[in-house]
C-alpha cells in the first residue's frame, strides 16, 4: 500500500474504498447494497488490523 500524501485518504487503500463507494452511490445503490458491497466490518483486514480499520473508518467517514 503506497501513501502519496499527508492525509490517510491519499493512500490506495482508502482512495480505492472510498471511490468504490462512491461509484456505487454515483449509481443509485442504496444503502444496503452498499453495505453488502464494502462492509464497514471486516473480519480480517490484513496484518495491521488497526492501521487497516482506521482506513475503512476515514474512507466512509468522508464519503458520509
Amino acid at each position: 500500500m503506497a501513501t502519496d500524501g499527508v492525509k490517510i485518504i491519499d493512500g490506495d487503500l482508502a482512495r480505492d474504498t472510498y471511490d468504490q463507494i462512491m461509484d456505487l452511490y454515483d449509481s443509485d445503490a442504496n444503502i444496503e447494497t452498499i453495505r453488502k458491497e464494502v462492509p464497514f466490518v471486516k473480519d480480517n483486514y490484513g496484518p495491521d488490523t488497526d492501521f487497516y480499520h482506521e482506513i475503512f473508518v476515514t474512507s466512509y467517514a468522508l464519503v458520509s
